[in-house]
């Protein structure tokens, strides 16, 4: 039987941030993608093909773009029914395994 490739998105509110983010796209699992994204609209545009399993917004200290990220999240029909998990560090590879279930 054929296992089904799961995705989860990461959304780096900061870009400032991103290399440490690309860390997490390392062998978690080889049937889950992660895909980096670093606005709302990256993440909009993903959502038009692929389904996450969860979206983890990843923030590290204050920022405005965060609090507009959540309440436009929060106000994507689409996304009524996927976990969304907000980080101020990058979870483990084993976080993200408990995380997928």
């Amino acid at each position: 039987m054929d296992k089904q490739i799961n995705h989860i998105i990461v959304l780096c509110v900061d870009v400032s941030n991103v290399p440490e983010a690309c860390h997490l796209s390392g062998s978690v699992d080889p049937f889950l993608h992660i895909h980096l994204v670093y606005n709302l609209s990256e993440l909009l545009k993903i959502l038009e093909t692929v389904i996450p399993k969860l979206i983890i917004v990843y923030v590290v200290g204050k920022s405005e773009a965060f609090s507009t990220y959540l309440n436009a999240l929060r106000k994507e029909m689409r996304l009524d029914t996927i976990p969304i998990y907000v980080y101020s560090s990058l979870p483990t590879r084993e976080e993200i395994k408990v995380l997928m279930g």
